[in-house]
Formats: structure tokens, sequence, C-alpha cells
């Protein structure tokens, strides 16, 4: 069986460039799945760390923040749920999408919105503390086993990529007077991405 990226799929992120703690935005996964596509009642997980404070998806509110929403490119149906203690420490804090009904092949993708502001919702709340990096964790259930044979990390800003084992992050600013974003350190800085043995990509 692969296990490989070609079989888990892509992940691409619609956020670029520098994100201010506290700001409101718009944060849109897009999955495609790999050759195995996703069985029906396979799954997705978003994990952020526990420790954050972003806001928390709600899924029945247009109007206020933190509307997350999510389709599918066949017409699958899907359902969302958040639980805060959905994953594993630290990644705590989870966003579960489930397949309800049909399934996904091969290029079939599904869209995640986090902050959808189609409805009137200012979007979605962005952790108010600075820390260095700003990390989502993808999952993949192909196979409705409750198994996870890998995992992602996939930062803001990329374009679509393969995933794999590693993981990538986008560092969160503060807003000085001047309206310039600046890391606690007094710089400017790029999203960064780093494999498990540390090595830049």
């Amino acid at each position: 069986m692969k296990t490989n990226s070609d079989s888990l799929g892509q992940v691409s992120c619609s956020l670029r460039g520098r994100v201010v703690a506290g700001s409101y935005r718009t944060c849109r996964l897009t999955y495609t799945a790999g050759f195995h596509g996703i069985d029906d009642t396979g799954s997705i997980k978003v994990a952020m760390r526990y420790a954050t404070d972003c806001g928390v998806p709600q899924f029945d509110r247009p109007q206020a923040p933190n509307y997350t929403t999510a389709r599918a490119s066949n017409g699958a149906r899907l359902r969302l749920r958040y639980d805060p203690k959905g994953n594993v420490r630290p990644w705590g804090k989870t966003l579960h999408l489930k397949i309800v009904r049909e399934f996904l092949r091969q290029g079939d993708w599904i869209d995640l919105t986090l902050g959808d502001r189609s409805g009137g919702s200012p979007g979605w709340r962005i952790q108010t503390f600075v820390e260095k990096t700003f990390e989502l964790r993808v999952l993949v259930d192909r196979f409705a086993t409750r198994l996870r044979p890998a995992a992602a990390w996939q930062r803001t800003g990329f374009p679509a990529c393969p995933l794999r084992q590693g993981y990538a992050a986008g560092r969160v600013a503060r807003r000085r007077r001047d309206g310039l974003l600046r890391h606690p350190g007094g710089r400017s800085f790029p999203w960064p991405w780093s494999t498990l043995d540390g090595s830049e990509r």
C-alpha cells in the first residue's frame, strides 16, 4: 500500500504574508485527494496547539466571527465539528471534517474556510499573542480506520505542496504605531518552512 505523499494528497493555504496578532482573517485550506482518495466516513483533521487562543470555529452563524464552512468539488456531504481536545498533545484543538455521503477520488478537492466572510462574518480571529511560529497540523484518515498514517504541517503562503512528515508555519507579528509589521526582535521576516530534520525548504 502506498503511504507516500502521492497517496495522501496535497494541501494549500490562502494566507500569505505577515499575520497581525488578534486580527481577523480568512484562512482557506484546500485539500486535493491523493492516489487512494478518501472513503465515505473518512475524515480530515486540522489541529492547533492547545495554548493558542485563536477564535473557536463555529458553523451556524454566518454573520458572527469565526464562521467556518467546507465544500467538496464532487458535491460530497461534509460534516464539521470542533473539539478542543480532539487530538494528541500538544495539538489538542481540532477542527474535524468528516465525509458522511459519497467519497473522494484522486484529484477531488475540499475547500475548508476558517473565517468565511460571504455571510457577513468579520473573519477568523488570529491568536492575540506573539510567538515565533503559528502552525496548523493537517491529518488524513483515508479509509475511516481511525489510523493516522502520516501528518503534515501546512504553512501559510506556499503554493500547493505534498503532505509530508515535517512542519511549517507562519510567524505572528505585532503591529507598530506606524502601521508596519515587525517581529518582536524588531525585524520583518519571511514565512519559514522546515522539515523534521531541520533543513530549510
